[in-house]
């Protein structure tokens, strides 16, 4: 849930575009779907990024006179689509990996005494 809200947040500070923001939020969603199984989300994204035949298929037609120009279009949009993804998806599990090491754990704070014993009650 962390990584969604982080996404969010870079995208609501306009680090992130909607497109990538959408893919990005997908994965998420499709590794919460699958709690039981490691995170697969980078072979998730990656699997909307890597398609080599539509990759040589654009270059090719970059060099068609009419075509040309049209598919120099599409390929600077589907790499600038790649570039924002995995930017702000390294971006976010960096600064999400960041809070997880500053939280201290109740076990880490004081291991000897119980979460729920007499002593913590009286405080209150």
């Amino acid at each position: 849930m962390a990584l969604k809200g982080e996404y969010y947040h870079l995208f609501a500070m306009s680090q992130c575009g909607p497109d990538a923001f959408i893919i990005l939020k997908e994965s998420t969603d499709w590794d919460l779907d699958k709690e039981a199984y490691p995170m697969t989300s980078w072979d998730h994204l990656s699997s909307h990024f890597m398609n080599p035949t539509y990759i040589d298929l654009l270059f090719y037609l970059k060099g068609v006179p009419i075509l040309g120009k049209y598919a120099k279009n599409a390929l600077f949009n589907h790499l600038s689509y790649v570039y924002d993804a995995s930017l702000n998806y390294v971006s976010a599990h960096e600064a999400v990996e960041s809070i997880c090491e500053s939280v201290k754990f109740y076990d880490e704070i004081n291991p000897l005494t119980p979460l729920h014993s007499s002593h913590s009650k009286k405080m209150f």
